[in-house]
């Protein structure tokens, strides 16, 4: 919170309220959205577009291009998850049954439903990169290979010089880079 980050991260001024992705109920609609899918008192979930800023407050302020309706059979907690992780929908969307992936930074949210949805829908190897790899090899993600980016840089491995990936999917945003 110092402003020490505010290029990446925030924040943008003072004063500064974290958090971006939400779930919550609906208490107001503004009186021009007439053409609003929601109404107040629907459960939905939000993920932040500009900055992860505001979620923290009791109420926010919340742009309906960014959210969509909970089902009931989905917790708040679930829901705001989901909503964070909804670019690996975007991204897996892209994947083509039988392609190779390497998942840089796989072990956050967005990397881990990647890993899930791209399995689905027929990756033929995913390999994750991770500082905390052994759990990449368990389920519910049940990556191929793990490699920990602190002690290995995937780029020098023989086997994907040998047989390169497909897609490569940074989430790491260069975070891997510097080893030999």
């Amino acid at each position: 919170l110092s402003g020490l980050t505010r290029e990446l991260q925030g924040p943008p001024s003072f004063p500064y309220i974290p958090a971006g992705d939400c779930s919550g109920v609906v208490v107001e609609i503004p009186k021009e959205a007439t053409d609003s899918p929601f109404k107040v008192g629907d459960r939905v979930a939000a993920r932040f577009v500009v900055g992860p800023r505001d979620a923290l407050a009791e109420y926010a302020l919340i742009h309906q291009g960014v959210c969509e309706k909970v089902p009931e059979n989905v917790s708040s907690e679930d829901a705001a998850a989901l909503a964070g992780a909804c670019p690996a929908i975007l991204l897996a969307e892209r994947i083509q049954e039988g392609e190779r992936v390497l998942i840089l930074g796989s072990g956050g949210g967005v990397g881990s439903h990647a890993c899930q949805i791209m399995r689905a829908r027929g990756a033929s190897f995913i390999a994750g990169v991770s500082q905390t790899p052994d759990r990449l090899l368990e389920p519910p993600l049940s990556y191929d290979i793990a490699i920990d980016y602190t002690k290995q840089n995937v780029f020098s491995i023989e086997e994907f010089k040998e047989k390169p990936f497909d897609v490569v999917l940074d989430l790491a945003a260069g975070g891997w880079l510097g080893l030999e």
